[in-house]
């Protein structure tokens, strides 16, 4: 009777032979070698692939859910919304125009990974502690707004001048507009841990110095990552008995306060 393999073997011979072990990067790490920015929003919005230029000028809003405000724009709570009527008659940037695609990197994600990037949160749900999705990040196009134009502000002004409802709207916590976009995709497929007797995949990849293996085929994904500029932001955000003391109190934003300290400067001298 030939030797019998086990797992452990075929991990051996992988590690000694074959291949060497390849780690998930860090956050940080992976925010770099794909291009990703945290102050942006990611989307998911299919009718935008064939001309995502369309997505620059609209509004999102971000609104209260169960009757608070998200910390931040684009934290894992918040909910964007396209509002009805985007912004008008302002200037595209064409330098700013994507030419080519442009392959960024082939990275593993695992779960944790997933749930830390944004870009990549919907992947979590289809990992565990034994699968990993191998991914290859391509920028397909972006553009932003020339918002050093004169017809930015105009066309901010005039939209502010006829939503004043919604910026007067204590439900919405935020008011975004897209000033600029970039379309990511995303090729990824599977790979689950191997153990003996099961089959699939060759010799997949090594992760960690263990042998994953993948029956699935090649999967693409459209994500939009959306650069914005704040039309109206919470005045305070209340979360619970640690901020009783500043319930109905607004708080003075950074530049407010380096305002106030100058003009206290001056009246002091």
């Amino acid at each position: 009777m030939g030797k019998q393999i086990t797992t452990g073997h075929v991990n051996q011979v992988m590690n000694e032979e074959v291949s060497n072990p390849t780690n998930v990067p860090a956050l940080s790490e992976a925010e770099n070698l794909l291009s990703v920015k945290r102050n942006q929003i990611f989307i998911e919005d299919d009718s935008f692939v064939a001309n995502p230029l369309l997505l620059l000028g609209n509004i999102l809003e971000i609104r209260k859910m169960d009757g608070e405000c998200p910390e931040k724009f684009n934290a894992a709570d918040s909910v964007p919304e396209f509002s009805i009527v985007p912004l008008q008659d302002f200037v595209v940037d064409e330098a700013s125009i994507l030419k080519q695609p442009v392959k960024r990197q082939s990275i593993l994600v695992d779960q944790k990974l997933s749930l830390q990037l944004s870009f990549l949160s919907y992947l979590s749900t289809q990992l565990d502690h034994e699968s990993v999705f191998n991914t290859m990040v391509f920028d397909q196009a972006a553009g932003r707004i020339k918002t050093s134009d004169p017809s930015w502000s105009k066309s901010v002004n005039t939209w502010k001048e006829q939503h004043q409802a919604l910026l007067e709207d204590e439900d919405i916590c935020y008011l975004l507009a897209v000033t600029g976009m970039v379309q990511k995709n995303v090729i990824r497929k599977k790979y689950t841990k191997f153990s003996a007797g099961a089959k699939g995949g060759g010799w997949g990849v090594n992760f960690n110095g263990s042998l994953h293996t993948s029956n699935d085929d090649y999967a693409l994904d459209f994500r939009f990552g959306l650069s914005v500029g704040v039309i109206k932001r919470p005045k305070v955000i209340y979360r619970g008995e640690k901020d009783e003391g500043l319930k109905g109190i607004d708080i003075p934003t950074e530049r407010e306060m380096n305002l106030f300290k100058s003009i206290s400067t001056v009246i002091r001298k």
